[in-house]
């Protein structure tokens, strides 16, 4: 008979990890408790397999409670998630700007995973999903004030997103390869639009495509 106990799918990872938890035993388990160390508890009947996303970094103890008709388990697992800091990488720059005097910078991209980022020298915010689809429309937004991003296609005007915060823990220093990329109305994009929260997009639905609109960032 197997014993209650925890298996992760993933347990190490970078700004955010979504891993897999669960339960091996064949035993009769009429209540789990999991408890993921960073605040968020589930229990039940049932929950053999979980998943769970942790957002920051952190070493993270894991507790499985098991109850079976006659005995109650136990497992603590310390340290068991290991989530290292965020490093962005940037995969479609939006807009960038670098003070060669001060070596202060601030630069709005997606990243790989179409995760919408804000990056300047001390602080990140990064969209908690991916936010585009690749070929199609998108409008995007950020305030740079609120740390907020919104977000809407042609079925909907724009919408707040969720938003995780991270520190900065590697800022990028200036090079003779930096860019400034600022935007304005006659910018050209690929299957992408920026415009600014506070205005109305409805009237702008029917211009054609690739011309950039009002960015908020500043």
């Amino acid at each position: 008979m197997i014993q209650p106990d925890i298996i992760a799918t993933y347990r190490t990872g970078s700004g955010y990890l979504t891993t897999t938890f669960s339960d091996p035993t064949d035993m009769t388990i009429i209540h789990r408790k999991w408890i993921f160390g960073d605040g968020v508890i589930i229990e039940g009947d049932g929950f053999q397999t979980i998943n769970h996303t942790y957002y920051y970094p952190g070493e993270y103890t894991v507790i499985l409670i098991a109850q079976t008709s006659t005995d109650d388990y136990s497992i603590t697992k310390s340290g068991f998630i290991i989530v290292d800091v965020y490093i962005p990488i940037p995969d479609f720059i939006i807009a960038q700007s670098f003070d060669r005097d001060s070596g202060c910078y601030w630069r709005l991209y997606f990243d790989q995973n179409f995760h919408m980022v804000f990056e300047d020298n001390s602080i990140i915010f990064r969209s908690k999903d991916n936010i585009v689809e690749p070929g199609k429309w998108a409008f995007v937004g950020f305030n740079r004030n609120t740390g907020k991003m919104y977000t809407g296609n042609f079925s909907y005007y724009l919408k707040e997103i969720e938003v995780i915060r991270f520190e900065n823990s590697s800022p990028i220093t200036f090079s003779n390869t930096w860019t400034d990329i600022l935007p304005n109305s006659t910018m050209k994009m690929d299957e992408l639009r920026i415009w600014d929260v506070s205005k109305d997009i409805a009237p702008y639905y029917a211009e054609g495509r690739g011309r950039a609109g009002y960015l908020d960032t500043l």
